[in-house]
């Protein structure tokens, strides 16, 4: 008769191979992500259709995250949530220099010409809706709300993918 003997792992400790892995698939994924985002918001139809593509910008960050966490059987959720949130950043940081450089036709990811750039458009405006133009401080709180969408689904979303009941890590 086979007994079975489930060993008692700690979620936080440092997993090398697994943690190496995730930041690798995470940091793939958002890099390619952030091209196809920036590309879309470049040259998206309508503006509203924004938030939807920071969804599934996010979430296909996550799945890259949860997929090679699966892989490796990863367990801690603190690096889960911070590798997803450093992949959040890459991607949402790359798709901000990408878009720029589709605007500006210069490509740069030096963050105090993103940074410059950024300024100059919150000043003129890169979109309308229904004939209203947001600058300044509206046009922050747009940026501000696209980056959080992005990073938070980013950090949050891995773990959730990774502890599913119906494929649960042995």
């Amino acid at each position: 008769m086979t007994v079975h003997v489930q060993h008692w792992f700690h979620p936080d400790k440092p997993e090398i191979k697994a943690d190496a892995l995730m930041l690798l698939f995470g940091s793939v994924v958002a890099l390619a992500g952030a091209y196809i985002y920036a590309f879309a918001i470049e040259f998206m139809p309508f503006v509203y259709l924004n938030p939807v593509f920071c969804a599934f910008f996010g979430i296909g960050i996550a799945h890259g995250i949860a997929s090679a966490g699966r892989i490796a059987k990863a367990h801690s959720p603190t690096m889960q949530f911070a590798v997803g949130s450093f992949c959040g950043i890459l991607g949402w940081y790359a798709s901000w220099a990408l878009g720029i450089g589709y605007i500006t036709d210069t490509m740069s990811f030096a963050p105090t010409y993103v940074a410059q750039q950024a300024i100059f458009l919150s000043h003129a405006g890169n979109w309308s809706l229904f004939g209203y133009v947001p600058t300044g401080n509206a046009l922050y709180f747009f940026w501000w709300f696209e980056a959080l969408l992005i990073i938070s689904i980013s950090a949050f979303v891995p773990h959730a993918l990774l502890n599913r009941k119906s494929d649960n890590i042995k």
